[in-house]
């Protein structure tokens, strides 16, 4: 698989030849199995207008309103590639922050296609699982047309990117689930026509609920936010780096997934 993944087939010796070449022709069957036939398959009739994110969408990501101490500046002439700095910087500040961005613009992803992810010959992420799990697997519950259509457009961007693929059957489901993307706070009139503070939905979100799955895995060290924290006290700039970019950069293993 390896030797595969790194275009390294000429190097093999005879028997690894043999093996690697067998390797090779089931994922190309296994390709042919999953074409775009499947998707129809995997979600019920949505209702009229569904349509997957068009060029332009994809060109012209939408642009939330930012607090005065921000502020919007475009990579590219067309406004296609946005990002966020801060609207106290200096003239100079901010040309040497733009000549920094446009030359790592290569590290940066608007969308799905952007994002080229950590080659699988380097690291590959292992799922240790418990010794005595059971697998689960969660019927899903009904949703709404609204929500139907928002599971529908993501699962055709990750499949046309590449990210999932479809199967016949799995002895692990976890349930999707659609939750609402909060703006900002607003005051608005209750059934008794009193005022209180809401957050307004700007949106809607896709999400796998993994949590019964997660708890038949072996859990991994990570990092307590005071460590983090102490990390980055004395530094004078700081870059957030948006958790888009950083999902899908790490292949699960074959025989994991």
């Amino acid at each position: 698989m390896e030797k595969a993944i790194v275009n390294s087939i000429e190097s093999c010796d005879h028997d690894e030849d043999l093996k690697v070449k067998e390797c090779v022709k089931q994922l190309d069957a296994s390709k042919q199995e999953v074409e775009p036939m499947k998707v129809e398959e995997l979600l019920v009739a949505t209702p009229k207008g569904a349509h997957t994110l068009s060029v332009e969408e994809e060109k012209n990501p939408e642009l939330k309103e930012l607090p005065s101490h921000l502020k919007y500046v475009f990579l590219s002439k067309d406004a296609s590639k946005p990002a966020i700095i801060s609207s106290t910087m200096t003239p100079l500040e901010e040309e040497k922050l733009m000549r920094v961005l446009r030359g790592n613009e290569g590290a940066l992803g608007w969308k799905i296609s952007d994002l080229k992810g950590i080659s699988p010959a380097y690291c590959m992420h292992k799922i240790h699982m418990e010794v005595e799990y059971k697998p689960v697997v969660q019927p899903q519950s009904r949703l709404n047309p609204t929500m139907k259509e928002v599971v529908k457009k993501e699962v055709l961007k990750l499949l046309d990117a590449g990210m999932i693929y479809p199967i016949s059957n799995s002895s692990l489901v976890s349930l999707v689930h659609v939750v609402p993307k909060k703006g900002a706070m607003a005051v608005v009139a209750n059934e008794k026509n009193e005022l209180i503070p809401t957050r307004t939905v700007t949106g809607w979100r896709m999400c796998i609920d993994y949590w019964r799955f997660n708890t038949s895995i072996r859990k991994d060290h990570l990092m307590f936010m005071d460590q983090m924290i102490k990390r980055l006290a004395g530094q004078a700039i700081y870059y957030f780096l948006d958790r888009y970019s950083g999902y899908n950069q790490i292949a699960v293993a074959p025989e994991d997934q």
